[in-house]
């Protein structure tokens, strides 16, 4: 053999050995329950369908001191990870220095739910696991972990960095990512706009037919002006985590991603190019007509609408000085509805307009029973908006009110004929001797 051609074999030899010592190999014993919280925490994130093989993996990086778990798709990146408790109880590495390795994720998942004894035993091979829970046990074959896409890194000098508490940040998206768009002709409305402007941080969406607003005044000073626009897909799963934690949250906006920090979970989203309509021009500061309702009775009522009038306009009439309200649907071939409510207080003109009923529950329903909901009004057909009575103005919805119905309602009178105050209602018995009509 020459000289040339035993080199050759050497340093195949030596790639081999490499090779087989970056290949994982150890065994992990671990909490079920914390095993099954980690991978919980990521399973949205893995992907279902692409054309990228390796996003619809799960990553794992078992260390001594800490284990991680990591799903990715198109949207984002989500990271979720177990600190060793200082008497090892939650996980421990019985045998073996650690590593990382990928598995196809739909089947680990399903494998993971389906544990039920309270520990796990996991031992990895040149990438194919054993995993041992009681008596079940199941086999997967996986990749190197090196494939995986990395947590991106997050760089004080282009990013700007702030601080919310969960709850705080779980309302502003509450109250706003119902609004975006679910179409995809203009992808900017798809997304919420996140702006930090004069030290306040403000949330806002928009399909292009109704706006949802909510503005929180920041503790820190001197905060950078900001903005991004985030996909409202990947507000739900920020969300879910947001409502199952209690605690501040980081959140580090740069010109490409928006990485959100918890306790245990890290998620960079993407952000939507393009611009975002100047939503500021819809906001109206002045009123020509103002009404206030409470929140609960007025849901039900449209709810009660929606019985015979699931997907057309409704009709609402509003006589805002005697404090009336009637709501009504167009008769069609099946029936009609019709309903009067007392408003709380108002002023201005009367008005009649036609709303999509379902926009109007859309933003009613952010709000408790018992508030006091102010509807303000500039005429039949231009946007009107709505808000909590004693709440931060700035914190609003607006809904585009429809053209139906005959079209006249801007210029005729507001008839309200027969109307059913409280005290109707309260008196209405159908068994009375002289109860023969329905008005």
């Amino acid at each position: 053999m020459t000289t040339a051609t035993q080199d050759e074999v050497n340093i195949n030899q030596i790639d081999e050995q490499i090779e087989q010592e970056l290949k994982t190999t150890l065994t992990l014993a671990i909490q079920t329950d914390s095993l099954k919280a980690a991978v919980g925490k990521v399973e949205k994130a893995i992907s279902k369908r692409t054309t990228i093989e390796i996003f619809t993996y799960i990553y794992i990086d078992i260390q001594p001191d800490l284990l991680t778990f990591r799903g990715v798709n198109g949207d984002y990146i989500e990271e979720a990870t177990i600190k060793q408790n200082e008497d090892q109880s939650n996980f421990k590495i019985t045998a073996g220095n650690g590593g990382s390795v990928c598995f196809p994720g739909a089947k680990f998942v399903d494998i993971v739910k389906k544990l039920q004894h309270k520990d796990t035993a996991i031992k990895i091979e040149e990438y194919k696991a054993v995993i041992k829970s009681g008596r079940p046990k199941f086999s997967i074959n996986g990749v190197s972990g090196d494939e995986f896409p990395a947590m991106p890194d997050i760089d004080p000098a282009t990013s700007v960095s702030i601080s919310l508490h969960s709850d705080i940040l779980s309302t502003m998206y509450n109250k706003t990512m119902y609004a975006a768009s679910a179409s995809e002709t203009r992808p900017i409305l798809t997304g919420v706009e996140h702006k930090i402007l004069d030290n306040n941080f403000k949330c806002v969406a928009t399909d292009s037919h109704r706006l949802a607003q909510y503005v929180h005044e920041m503790d820190e000073e001197n905060l950078p002006d900001f903005n991004a626009v985030v996909p409202a897909s990947v507000l739900k799963e920020v969300k879910k985590h947001l409502d199952a934690y209690s605690g501040e949250v980081l959140l580090h906006l740069s010109d490409s991603q928006l990485i959100y920090e918890f306790f245990d979970v890290r998620l960079s989203t993407r952000l939507l190019d393009g611009n975002y309509p100047a939503t500021e021009r819809l906001i109206f500061k002045e009123a020509n007509i103002g009404v206030t309702f409470i929140a609960g009775p007025l849901k039900e009522m449209l709810t009660r609408a929606t019985v015979m009038n699931e997907d057309k306009p409704i009709r609402i009439k509003i006589k805002p000085e005697l404090n009336q309200c009637r709501i009504s649907t167009l008769e069609n071939q099946i029936g009609a509805f019709q309903e009067d409510i007392t408003t709380l207080k108002g002023e201005g003109p009367d008005i009649e307009l036609c709303v999509n009923v379902r926009y109007l529950q859309d933003a009613l329903s952010k709000y408790g029973a018992d508030d006091y909901v102010r509807f303000e009004f500039l005429e039949a057909l231009r946007p009107f908006k709505l808000r909590l009575l004693d709440g931060n103005p700035d914190c609003l919805e607006i809904v585009l009110p429809v053209r139906s119905f005959d079209n006249n309602n801007t210029t005729d009178e507001v008839v309200i004929e027969n109307f059913q105050d409280a005290m109707a209602v309260q008196e209405f018995n159908p068994f009375e001797d002289d109860f023969n009509n329905i008005e």
